[in-house]
Parts: structure tokens; C-alpha cells; sequence
């Protein structure tokens, strides 16, 4: 039988004032946090992991025994120890726990998210409630944390939680990465990130899928001849940490299908470069622009009053948005509500069937949103 269990992981202090046996029994424990529900699992002999951690045989016996006291493994014919099929489960109990893992700067969450972030937070605690879940906040250490203290956050809270929901980084620190590192290496509950992706592997993401919407704008550019298309990015500046926001990637993606479609792109680094969007616009060859978000799109239009063109009437305008302060403005709805709320359905799937190839990143259909800009 194949073990699940990386027994490598188990350190014991002998100086400590808690006895072996104890130690032993909270370490089996938190491993077997890692184990997906009905996974059949054989635990090493007592004579196997006495010899591996060089501790007598009535410590590790003793440990074993706890195990089987509290219901989470029992003894076979052939005198092994299984863990039973829903360990897990009671050792999560019976009052579920999802944490909400906070940016690290959250006001600047809110900022960059266009004050849109309650939409996340709505779909997380809507599903989350749907199933009988609570939820918990938590606010993540500081940059100026200690991998000791970083720890000691995760020791206080991992143990009471179902799973772990990430909604990113947003702290312009280089430690930022190091803590949020520390936080994504655990394994012994399930860990998902909201529209970015996580460099380790048993960490899921749930996340919009653009690029149906983007076929049907570069579609809707063909029909009105427009074959030349200007991409104008984002400024804010994205880093290659444990969580990388899928905003990152839009514009690659949109020059993608655009070039599946047969349209032209001009890449256009930043709406302030006011010299280079003037030269385009008074050129007048592109036919359209699609905008990183909804604010980019505003100040495209107001720049093209201030040069003299109009909007659908000269070019046309796409955007990206759940919601947009300009009227008619057509826009991708990333549903960031449904994204949240399927974090949540990913948690209690990786938690019953542990994180696979199939189920590690959930997509949701964005929603193109037509408006008169695009008209």
C-alpha cells in the first residue's frame, strides 16, 4: 500500500517539556491533515518509525494508540495501523472553517481592484454559508515578521481550518513573497487562490476564463472591417511571487486572440504616454482599443476629447470591468462573485478527493457586456 504520509517531516524536540508520545501523536496528526478523505492509507510499523526516529517502541506505541482512541485509525488482521476513511474529516470537525487570507495591504486591495473587491467577498461568504461553512478573516504578518513568527500565525490558525482561500499579495515589499511562501508550503489543508495561480502545485485556483469574451469582441471588430487593434496596458507593476495575479496576462491573451482573428495589434505601454496615443489617434488607423480596465478606458476618453475624436464614431472602445463608471462602455465582466464562490467549492472537492491535474484550476466564463462604445 502506498503511503501518504512524508514521515520525514516529523521532528521531535527531545529538550522539550511535552512528552514524546505527544509530540508524536500532534506531528501523525498534522500529516494526516494532508491526506485527502476515503484515501486508504497504511501507516509505517511502530517498529519501522521507532527505528527511523530513534525513540523507544512504548513512545511510538503510545502515540499510536491516541490515534486509535480518537477514532482515526484502527488496527487490521495483520496487526498494521490504517487510518480510517474519514480521519480528516474529524479532525477538521464538525463545525467547518475556511479562512480568508487578507493582502497583505488591503486598502491597496481595494484601490487596484477599482473598489470592486466586495463582490469577492460576497461570493466567498454566500457559497461558503450555502454549505454550512464559516468563515474567517485573517490578516496575514507584516513584512518585518520572522519565519518564527510567521509560524506561530500559522500554529495558531491552520489547525482549526477546512481550507485556506488566497485573495493575493498587494504590498510593495520584497518580503512579501518570503511570507507568503511560507504560508503556501503547508500542506495539511486545502489552499486556493481567487484569479491568480500559486507556483506550488497543491494549490488550486479558481479564476475567470477571458478569452471566450475577447473571440467575441475581436468577432464583433471583424464585422464592422476594423482590423487593426490597439492594446493599452496596465501600469501597475506585477512581480513574480508565490501568487500571481491572471490580470497579469491580459494583454498577452488579447493579443492572442486577436491574431487568431486576423487583427493587427499596437501594444500601447501606458495611457500617459500622451505623445505616442496622440500620434495613433490623429493617424487614424486603429480602429479600436481594448483597456486593461475600466479606468484606462476613461482616460482613453477623455483624451480623445481633448483631441477632437469620437467615440464609436472614430474608434471604438473595449474594456475590462465587473462594473464601469462610463455609460455604454463595453466591457468583460471577469463575475468575480461566481470565482469567489466556486474558491469555495474547490476547498470541499480538494479537501474530499485531494488537488489533481483535473481539478486544480476552476474557470469561470467571463461575460462580455456590450456597450454603445463598441457599437
Amino acid at each position: 500500500m502506498k503511503r501518504e504520509i512524508n514521515y520525514n517531516n516529523i521532528i521531535l524536540d527531545r529538550k522539550s517539556p511535552e512528552p514524546l508520545h505527544i509530540q508524536l501523536k500532534n506531528a501523525l496528526l498534522k500529516e494526516l491533515r494532508t491526506i485527502p478523505t476515503n484515501k486508504k492509507t497504511i501507516l509505517m510499523s511502530e517498529r519501522e518509525l521507532t527505528e527511523m526516529l530513534k525513540i523507544s517502541r512504548p513512545t511510538t506505541h503510545r502515540a499510536y494508540q491516541e490515534l486509535i482512541n480518537t477514532g482515526l485509525a484502527h488496527r487490521l488482521p495483520d496487526k498494521s495501523l490504517e487510518l480510517k476513511s474519514d480521519a480528516r474529516s474529524k479532525i477538521a470537525g464538525s463545525y467547518l472553517v475556511v479562512g480568508i487570507l487578507l493582502p497583505m495591504d488591503f486598502p491597496s486591495y481595494v484601490e487596484n481592484n477599482n473598489q470592486r473587491a466586495l463582490p469577492y467577498l460576497k461570493g466567498l461568504l454566500g457559497r461558503a454559508s450555502e454549505l454550512n461553512i464559516s468563515c474567517m478573516i485573517l490578516q496575514p504578518p507584516g513584512p518585518e515578521a520572522s519565519d518564527s513568527e510567521i509560524d506561530a500565525f500559522l500554529e495558531e490558525h491552520i489547525h482549526r481550518l477546512y481550507g485556506l482561500v488566497h485573495l493575493g499579495t498587494m504590498l510593495n515589499s520584497t518580503d512579501r513573497g518570503r511570507i507568503l511562501r511560507r504560508i503556501m508550503e503547508r500542506k495539511e489543508i486545502p489552499q486556493v487562490c481567487i484569479s491568480g495561480f500559486s507556483e506550488f502545485p497543491h494549490i488550486g485556483s479558481s479564476i475567470p476564463d477571458i478569452e471566450p469574451a475577447m473571440n467575441d469582441i475581436c468577432r464583433i471588430l471583424r464585422r464592422r472591417g476594423i482590423r487593426k487593434l490597439g492594446i493599452i496596458a496596465n501600469t501597475t507593476a506585477y512581480h513574480d511571487y508565490p501568487f500571481t495575479y491572471l490580470a497579469q496576462f491580459r494583454e498577452e491573451t488579447m493579443i492572442k486572440i486577436a491574431r487568431k482573428n486576423d487583427i493587427e495589434t499596437t501594444p500601447i505601454t501606458s495611457i500617459k504616454d500622451f505623445a505616442a496615443l496622440s500620434e495613433l489617434l490623429q493617424a487614424g488607423d486603429i480602429g479600436a482599443f481594448f483597456c486593461h480596465n475600466s479606468r484606462t478606458a476613461a482616460k482613453l476618453q477623455q483624451f480623445a476629447a481633448v483631441v477632437g475624436k469620437r467615440i464609436p464614431e472614430d474608434f471604438m472602445i473595449a474594456g475590462f470591468d465587473r462594473e464601469s463608471a462610463i455609460p455604454d462602455l463595453t466591457r468583460i465582466d471577469p463575475m468575480a462573485e461566481k470565482v469567489a464562490s466556486r474558491a469555495i467549492d474547490l476547498i470541499v472537492e480538494h479537501f474530499e478527493c485531494g488537488v489533481n491535474n483535473r481539478n486544480r484550476i476552476a474557470k469561470v466564463t467571463a461575460e462580455l457586456i456590450i456597450g454603445k462604445t463598441l457599437q
